[in-house]
């Protein structure tokens, strides 16, 4: 590993300090490849150069290709339980679009074609204006949710039928967002967003993704964190910062 990529921060506990360990061969954190290297971040946490040199939606982009699982939740928690290192905007709820993608993909044993959809994916999320997103709070996830029905739908519903449906989609995700009367929150956004798009593919193109019956978030630091009121939310959990997700 180079002396740059050392002094780095850790894209997933973003700690500062990069230590010598044993060298050996280590499984990377995003994408599962084994990288043989001698360096690790204080946690313990190990990157791949690749990776680590990534912006956070090529990072989702690779974990999503090396992926198998079927269940949303298992795909997003290996960046909800870690820090979200992203530059604000649009960027982070790109996890939700290929999360869902990568699901579909895996559940319908498509694995060729699931590079290729994540491409599609990418390109059409990245045309979404970020101002839009500043000006209009939970839009960006909302928006998120349409481009993952897009893209997937293509091909399987009539193309008059995709418009309405991905309209629709993103109309019932900004109403759920409204009417929880909460102050701002990514993940809450997110969970909920993702939530909303495994009932609506059964409804419309019955694929049933597997789901846990309730989803945990417990990342309330933030002064943003509405505590109390969010859904996500489970106090009662022995985990300080962040359980992942589970399932009841």
């Amino acid at each position: 590993m180079s002396q740059k990529q050392k002094i780095k921060n850790c894209p997933i506990c973003l700690n500062d300090s990069f230590i010598a360990i044993e060298t050996g061969v280590h499984q990377c954190y995003y994408c599962g490849d084994e990288v043989q290297t001698a360096i690790t971040c204080t946690m313990g946490h190990v990157v791949c150069p690749v990776c680590l040199d990534s912006n956070f939606k090529q990072r989702v982009i690779r974990h999503c290709k090396n992926s198998k699982a079927e269940d949303p939740s298992v795909i997003s928690n290996v960046f909800l339980s870690s820090q979200l290192d992203t530059k604000g905007g649009t960027e982070e709820y790109f996890l939700i679009t290929a999360v869902l993608v990568t699901a579909v993909c895996n559940f319908k044993k498509q694995y060729p074609s699931k590079e290729l959809l994540l491409e599609m994916a990418l390109n059409r999320f990245n045309i979404i204006p970020e101002q839009l997103v500043d000006q209009h709070g939970a839009s960006g996830a909302a928006l998120s949710a349409g481009v993952f029905y897009h893209v997937i739908s293509q091909g399987q519903i009539d193309e008059s039928k995709v418009w309405q449906n991905s309209n629709l989609l993103v109309s019932r995700c900004m109403d759920r967002i409204a009417r929880l009367n909460t102050p701002p929150c990514t993940l809450r956004d997110i969970l909920l967003v993702i939530t909303i798009c495994v009932d609506f593919l059964s409804e419309t193109l019955q694929i049933n993704l597997p789901f846990p019956q309730r989803l945990i978030c417990q990342r309330n630091q933030s002064p943003y964190c509405p505590k109390e009121g969010c859904i996500f939310l489970d106090r009662s959990s022995r985990y300080p910062l962040f359980s992942g997700i589970l399932g009841n």
